[in-house]
């Protein structure tokens, strides 16, 4: 499974993962969370607007 695409404004994040910016909000944090949430879940891989986050995200990922 390879979830399409994580992004990294508030306005596509969970509510549980805003930063309480506007919707445009740049949320690195946020989205990390996000990726590494569904990595916990058993994906195989993802597609990000945001390669950074992603690696961030894979890097410190902890099952």
């Amino acid at each position: 499974m390879h979830p399409y695409t994580f992004r990294p404004e508030n306005n596509f994040l969970p509510a549980s993962l805003k930063d309480g910016g506007t919707p445009d909000t740049r949320n690195t944090a946020g989205s990390v969370r996000e990726i590494q949430a569904y990595l916990r879940a058993g994906i195989d891989g993802f597609f990000t607007d945001d390669p950074a986050a992603g690696r961030t995200a894979v890097d410190t990922f902890r099952r």
